[in-house]
Protein backbone atom coordinates (compact mmCIF):
# COMPACT_ATOMS: atom_id res chain seq x y z
CA UNK A 1 0.00 0.00 0.00
CA UNK A 2 2.97 2.32 0.78
CA UNK A 3 4.72 1.35 -2.47
CA UNK A 4 1.59 2.08 -4.72
CA UNK A 5 1.05 6.04 -2.60
CA UNK A 6 5.11 6.08 -3.39
CA UNK A 7 4.58 5.76 -7.23
CA UNK A 8 1.49 7.50 -7.67
CA UNK A 9 3.01 10.74 -5.93
CA UNK A 10 5.99 10.38 -8.08
CA UNK A 11 4.28 10.31 -11.57
CA UNK A 12 2.15 13.28 -9.78
CA UNK A 13 5.08 15.25 -9.29
CA UNK A 14 7.34 13.98 -12.68
CA UNK A 15 3.67 15.41 -14.70
CA UNK A 16 3.79 18.70 -13.28
CA UNK A 17 7.78 19.70 -13.55
CA UNK A 18 7.63 17.81 -16.88
CA UNK A 19 5.39 20.28 -18.37
CA UNK A 20 7.72 23.18 -16.96
CA UNK A 21 11.22 22.02 -17.83
CA UNK A 22 9.98 19.80 -21.21
CA UNK A 23 7.71 21.81 -22.78
CA UNK A 24 8.00 25.61 -21.54
CA UNK A 25 10.80 27.81 -21.65
CA UNK A 26 12.69 31.24 -21.40
CA UNK A 27 16.05 32.23 -22.28
CA UNK A 28 17.80 35.66 -22.66
CA UNK A 29 20.62 36.96 -24.84
CA UNK A 30 22.81 39.68 -24.21
CA UNK A 31 24.49 42.06 -26.40
CA UNK A 32 26.82 42.67 -23.92
CA UNK A 33 27.56 41.49 -20.37
CA UNK A 34 29.98 44.48 -19.56
CA UNK A 35 28.57 47.66 -17.22
CA UNK A 36 30.61 49.90 -15.50
CA UNK A 37 30.93 50.90 -11.90
CA UNK A 38 31.00 54.38 -12.24
CA UNK A 39 28.23 55.25 -14.88
CA UNK A 40 24.57 54.24 -15.25
CA UNK A 41 24.79 51.46 -17.24
CA UNK A 42 22.05 50.19 -20.57
CA UNK A 43 21.67 46.24 -20.49
CA UNK A 44 19.74 45.60 -23.97
CA UNK A 45 19.35 42.52 -25.26
CA UNK A 46 16.45 39.50 -26.52
CA UNK A 47 13.89 37.26 -24.11
CA UNK A 48 13.06 33.96 -25.91
CA UNK A 49 9.95 32.43 -24.46
CA UNK A 50 8.52 29.00 -25.60
CA UNK A 51 4.63 28.49 -24.65
CA UNK A 52 3.36 24.87 -25.31
CA UNK A 53 0.03 25.92 -24.76
CA UNK A 54 -2.27 28.80 -23.46
CA UNK A 55 -0.25 30.49 -20.32
CA UNK A 56 -1.75 33.20 -18.12
CA UNK A 57 1.20 35.58 -16.92
CA UNK A 58 1.91 38.12 -13.87
CA UNK A 59 4.77 39.55 -16.01
CA UNK A 60 8.00 38.95 -17.09
CA UNK A 61 10.84 40.44 -15.01
CA UNK A 62 14.90 41.12 -15.25
CA UNK A 63 16.09 39.78 -11.65
CA UNK A 64 19.84 41.71 -10.97
CA UNK A 65 21.46 40.52 -8.04
CA UNK A 66 25.05 41.61 -6.84
CA UNK A 67 26.50 40.68 -3.44
CA UNK A 68 30.00 40.34 -1.37
CA UNK A 69 30.39 37.19 -0.44
CA UNK A 70 33.17 35.98 1.43
CA UNK A 71 34.13 32.16 3.54
CA UNK A 72 36.54 30.84 5.45
CA UNK A 73 36.49 27.51 7.38
CA UNK A 74 38.63 27.23 10.16
CA UNK A 75 39.13 23.76 12.41
CA UNK A 76 36.47 24.41 14.84
CA UNK A 77 34.70 27.31 13.50
CA UNK A 78 33.80 28.33 10.11
CA UNK A 79 32.84 32.21 9.40
CA UNK A 80 29.93 32.96 5.64
CA UNK A 81 29.57 36.33 5.36
CA UNK A 82 27.18 37.67 2.63
CA UNK A 83 26.55 41.52 1.78
CA UNK A 84 23.72 42.16 -0.87
CA UNK A 85 24.98 44.99 -3.24
CA UNK A 86 22.05 45.35 -5.23
CA UNK A 87 18.45 43.68 -6.09
CA UNK A 88 16.27 44.58 -8.15
CA UNK A 89 13.62 43.36 -10.72
CA UNK A 90 13.00 45.43 -13.38
CA UNK A 91 9.44 44.81 -15.48
CA UNK A 92 9.98 44.13 -18.99
CA UNK A 93 6.48 43.14 -19.69
CA UNK A 94 3.94 44.32 -17.32
CA UNK A 95 3.81 47.76 -15.62
CA UNK A 96 3.23 47.00 -12.04
CA UNK A 97 6.39 45.84 -9.72
CA UNK A 98 7.51 42.83 -8.65
CA UNK A 99 5.95 43.63 -5.60
CA UNK A 100 2.25 44.53 -6.65
CA UNK A 101 2.54 41.70 -9.63
CA UNK A 102 -0.36 39.75 -9.34
CA UNK A 103 -2.28 42.87 -9.81
CA UNK A 104 -1.91 42.15 -13.76
CA UNK A 105 -2.83 39.13 -15.95
CA UNK A 106 -1.45 38.78 -19.31
CA UNK A 107 -2.12 35.86 -21.49
CA UNK A 108 0.12 34.40 -23.98
CA UNK A 109 -0.76 31.73 -26.63
CA UNK A 110 0.83 28.71 -28.26
CA UNK A 111 3.97 29.84 -29.45
CA UNK A 112 7.44 31.23 -29.92
CA UNK A 113 8.36 35.06 -28.67
CA UNK A 114 10.87 37.06 -29.24
CA UNK A 115 10.73 39.84 -26.79
CA UNK A 116 13.43 42.50 -27.03
CA UNK A 117 14.61 44.35 -23.59
CA UNK A 118 16.76 47.30 -23.04
CA UNK A 119 17.13 48.30 -19.28
CA UNK A 120 19.06 50.98 -17.13
CA UNK A 121 21.16 49.18 -14.43
CA UNK A 122 21.70 52.31 -11.81
CA UNK A 123 25.70 52.74 -10.20
CA UNK A 124 24.43 53.27 -6.74
CA UNK A 125 23.27 49.81 -4.43
CA UNK A 126 20.38 48.95 -2.40
CA UNK A 127 21.44 51.95 -0.24
CA UNK A 128 22.77 54.57 -2.42
CA UNK A 129 26.15 52.92 -2.55
CA UNK A 130 28.56 53.27 -5.06
CA UNK A 131 29.04 49.57 -6.44
CA UNK A 132 32.71 47.77 -6.38
CA UNK A 133 34.26 45.58 -9.62
CA UNK A 134 33.52 42.08 -10.02
CA UNK A 135 36.04 40.37 -8.32
CA UNK A 136 37.20 36.58 -7.41
CA UNK A 137 39.64 35.00 -4.96
CA UNK A 138 39.75 31.46 -3.84
CA UNK A 139 42.55 29.39 -1.32
CA UNK A 140 41.41 25.67 -0.92
CA UNK A 141 37.67 26.20 0.53
CA UNK A 142 37.86 29.86 1.01
CA UNK A 143 37.08 32.24 -1.03
CA UNK A 144 36.32 36.20 -1.33
CA UNK A 145 34.19 37.61 -4.14
CA UNK A 146 32.49 40.45 -5.47
CA UNK A 147 29.62 39.08 -8.20
CA UNK A 148 26.65 40.28 -10.35
CA UNK A 149 23.65 38.16 -12.29
CA UNK A 150 21.02 38.91 -14.37
CA UNK A 151 18.01 36.59 -14.59
CA UNK A 152 14.87 36.63 -16.33
CA UNK A 153 11.88 35.28 -14.60
CA UNK A 154 8.61 34.51 -16.35
CA UNK A 155 5.56 34.79 -13.36
CA UNK A 156 2.60 32.41 -13.26
CA UNK A 157 -0.35 32.40 -11.19
CA UNK A 158 0.69 29.06 -9.98
CA UNK A 159 2.91 28.33 -7.88
CA UNK A 160 5.71 27.27 -10.70
CA UNK A 161 7.92 30.54 -12.51
CA UNK A 162 10.08 30.25 -15.19
CA UNK A 163 13.52 30.96 -14.83
CA UNK A 164 16.03 31.43 -17.49
CA UNK A 165 19.69 30.56 -16.36
CA UNK A 166 21.67 32.99 -14.89
CA UNK A 167 24.16 35.17 -16.53
CA UNK A 168 27.07 36.55 -14.81
CA UNK A 169 27.98 40.45 -15.58
CA UNK A 170 31.00 41.60 -15.44
CA UNK A 171 31.39 45.20 -13.78
CA UNK A 172 34.38 46.77 -14.99
CA UNK A 173 36.45 48.63 -12.05
CA UNK A 174 36.26 52.22 -11.03
CA UNK A 175 38.69 54.49 -12.44
CA UNK A 176 38.72 57.55 -9.86
CA UNK A 177 39.37 61.15 -10.18
CA UNK A 178 42.83 60.01 -7.93
CA UNK A 179 43.43 58.04 -10.53
CA UNK A 180 43.60 60.23 -13.38
CA UNK A 181 45.09 63.19 -11.86
CA UNK A 182 48.19 60.78 -10.93
CA UNK A 183 48.47 59.27 -14.40
CA UNK A 184 48.28 63.04 -16.29
CA UNK A 185 50.72 64.50 -13.97
CA UNK A 186 53.59 66.03 -16.00
CA UNK A 187 56.01 64.06 -13.38
CA UNK A 188 54.77 61.35 -11.66
CA UNK A 189 55.39 61.38 -7.74
CA UNK A 190 57.70 58.18 -7.70
CA UNK A 191 56.94 55.50 -5.40
CA UNK A 192 59.51 53.66 -3.49
CA UNK A 193 60.41 51.13 -0.10
CA UNK A 194 63.99 50.67 1.36
CA UNK A 195 65.66 47.63 3.74
CA UNK A 196 68.79 47.47 5.61
CA UNK A 197 69.33 43.47 6.27
CA UNK A 198 72.11 42.21 8.59
CA UNK A 199 74.04 39.31 7.18
CA UNK A 200 76.64 38.23 9.68
CA UNK A 201 77.70 40.48 12.67
CA UNK A 202 77.74 43.93 10.93
CA UNK A 203 77.96 42.88 7.30
CA UNK A 204 74.47 43.88 5.98
CA UNK A 205 72.98 44.24 2.51
CA UNK A 206 71.04 47.35 1.80
CA UNK A 207 68.20 47.41 -0.96
CA UNK A 208 66.36 49.80 -2.52
CA UNK A 209 63.75 49.88 -5.33
CA UNK A 210 61.66 52.86 -6.60
CA UNK A 211 58.80 52.74 -9.15
CA UNK A 212 57.61 56.02 -10.96
CA UNK A 213 53.90 56.06 -9.70
CA UNK A 214 52.05 54.08 -7.32
CA UNK A 215 48.89 53.66 -9.85
CA UNK A 216 49.55 51.13 -12.62
CA UNK A 217 47.71 49.72 -15.81
CA UNK A 218 47.11 45.89 -16.80
CA UNK A 219 48.72 46.47 -19.54
CA UNK A 220 51.73 48.50 -18.40
CA UNK A 221 55.33 48.13 -18.18
CA UNK A 222 56.65 49.30 -14.74
CA UNK A 223 59.58 50.75 -14.94
CA UNK A 224 61.69 49.60 -11.84
CA UNK A 225 64.86 51.20 -10.69
CA UNK A 226 67.43 49.31 -7.92
CA UNK A 227 69.73 49.86 -6.02
CA UNK A 228 71.87 47.36 -4.10
CA UNK A 229 74.66 48.05 -1.44
CA UNK A 230 76.41 45.19 -0.99
CA UNK A 231 78.47 45.74 2.42
CA UNK A 232 78.82 42.15 3.47
CA UNK A 233 81.42 39.09 2.15
CA UNK A 234 78.22 37.40 0.43
CA UNK A 235 77.28 37.53 -3.26
CA UNK A 236 73.83 38.46 -4.39
CA UNK A 237 72.97 35.69 -7.38
CA UNK A 238 68.86 36.33 -8.40
CA UNK A 239 66.62 38.91 -8.28
CA UNK A 240 62.77 37.57 -7.93
CA UNK A 241 60.13 40.07 -8.98
CA UNK A 242 56.28 39.56 -8.31
CA UNK A 243 52.94 40.84 -7.28
CA UNK A 244 51.71 40.07 -4.05
CA UNK A 245 48.30 40.57 -3.10
CA UNK A 246 46.27 40.53 0.23
CA UNK A 247 42.98 40.09 0.90
CA UNK A 248 40.61 40.24 4.26
CA UNK A 249 37.53 40.81 5.37
CA UNK A 250 36.75 43.92 7.33
CA UNK A 251 34.35 43.32 10.32
CA UNK A 252 34.77 39.85 10.49
CA UNK A 253 34.76 37.21 13.87
CA UNK A 254 37.23 35.12 13.11
CA UNK A 255 40.50 36.05 10.47
CA UNK A 256 39.61 35.91 6.96
CA UNK A 257 42.89 37.03 5.66
CA UNK A 258 45.68 35.33 3.50
CA UNK A 259 48.35 36.56 0.69
CA UNK A 260 48.60 35.65 -3.01
CA UNK A 261 51.53 35.47 -4.62
CA UNK A 262 50.28 36.01 -8.20
CA UNK A 263 53.28 36.16 -10.42
CA UNK A 264 57.35 35.19 -10.04
CA UNK A 265 59.48 36.32 -12.29
CA UNK A 266 63.59 35.53 -11.73
CA UNK A 267 66.45 37.17 -13.03
CA UNK A 268 70.19 36.48 -12.83
CA UNK A 269 72.78 39.04 -11.77
CA UNK A 270 75.49 39.37 -9.40
CA UNK A 271 76.27 42.04 -6.92
CA UNK A 272 80.07 40.83 -5.71
CA UNK A 273 80.64 41.27 -2.28
CA UNK A 274 81.45 45.33 -1.05
CA UNK A 275 79.77 46.28 -4.53
CA UNK A 276 77.00 49.04 -4.94
CA UNK A 277 75.45 48.34 -8.37
CA UNK A 278 72.48 50.07 -9.77
CA UNK A 279 70.06 48.19 -12.37
CA UNK A 280 67.37 49.12 -14.24
CA UNK A 281 64.63 47.08 -15.57
CA UNK A 282 61.33 46.79 -16.72
CA UNK A 283 58.26 44.41 -15.42
CA UNK A 284 55.14 43.34 -17.26
CA UNK A 285 52.53 43.57 -14.47
CA UNK A 286 50.18 41.69 -17.39
CA UNK A 287 52.41 38.63 -16.67
CA UNK A 288 50.50 37.98 -12.81
CA UNK A 289 47.46 37.23 -14.95
CA UNK A 290 45.46 39.10 -12.85
CA UNK A 291 41.67 38.17 -12.45
CA UNK A 292 40.52 41.27 -10.35
CA UNK A 293 41.76 44.88 -9.37
CA UNK A 294 41.94 46.93 -6.24
CA UNK A 295 38.51 46.90 -5.35
CA UNK A 296 37.27 50.63 -4.77
CA UNK A 297 34.05 50.99 -2.78
CA UNK A 298 33.93 47.16 -1.75
CA UNK A 299 31.80 46.94 1.94
CA UNK A 300 33.48 43.79 3.24
CA UNK A 301 36.29 42.91 0.98
CA UNK A 302 39.67 44.54 1.11
CA UNK A 303 42.49 43.70 -1.02
CA UNK A 304 45.58 45.28 -1.26
CA UNK A 305 48.31 44.70 -4.24
CA UNK A 306 52.29 44.93 -3.46
CA UNK A 307 55.06 44.61 -5.73
CA UNK A 308 57.31 42.38 -3.97
CA UNK A 309 61.68 42.42 -4.94
CA UNK A 310 63.43 39.71 -3.17
CA UNK A 311 67.18 39.02 -3.75
CA UNK A 312 68.65 35.72 -3.07
CA UNK A 313 71.33 35.25 -1.14
CA UNK A 314 73.19 31.92 -1.29
CA UNK A 315 74.79 32.11 2.24
CA UNK A 316 73.90 33.10 5.00
CA UNK A 317 69.98 31.64 3.95
CA UNK A 318 68.79 35.23 3.91
CA UNK A 319 66.72 36.91 1.51
CA UNK A 320 66.60 40.94 1.81
CA UNK A 321 62.88 41.81 0.65
CA UNK A 322 60.54 44.74 -0.08
CA UNK A 323 57.35 45.45 -0.63
CA UNK A 324 55.95 48.54 -2.88
CA UNK A 325 51.96 49.02 -2.24
CA UNK A 326 50.61 49.75 -5.78
CA UNK A 327 47.04 50.47 -6.68
CA UNK A 328 45.93 48.25 -10.02
CA UNK A 329 43.48 48.92 -12.34
CA UNK A 330 42.74 48.71 -15.83
CA UNK A 331 42.08 50.51 -19.81
CA UNK A 332 38.74 49.93 -19.91
CA UNK A 333 37.89 51.44 -16.40
CA UNK A 334 40.04 54.33 -17.63
CA UNK A 335 38.13 55.12 -20.85
CA UNK A 336 34.67 54.33 -19.65
CA UNK A 337 35.22 56.70 -16.74
CA UNK A 338 36.40 59.76 -18.70
CA UNK A 339 34.47 59.51 -22.09
CA UNK A 340 33.33 62.68 -23.27
CA UNK A 341 29.32 62.79 -23.30
CA UNK A 342 29.56 64.81 -26.80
Amino acid sequence: METSRYKETFHITRYLFGMTAAHDGVTVVLNSDIIFCDETNVLQGVIGLTVAKPMKTNGIYIHLLGREQAYQKLEKQEEDKTYELINMHVPVVGTETFKNRSQQTILYNKGTYRIPFSIQVPPQGNQGEKLPASYSRTRGSDYAKVSYTLQVIVVRPSWINLSSTQHVLHMVPQFTAEMQELLQEQEPVSVSAQKSVELLGSEKIRIQATIPGAIILLDQQVLVHLEINNTSRSKVTHLLVSVKEHVNMVGSAVLIAWDNQLARSTYSMLVPPGKRQVFKFSYDISWARIQGTTLVNANKIRNQYYLVVELRVPFPAINPCIQIPITITDAAARESGFTDPS
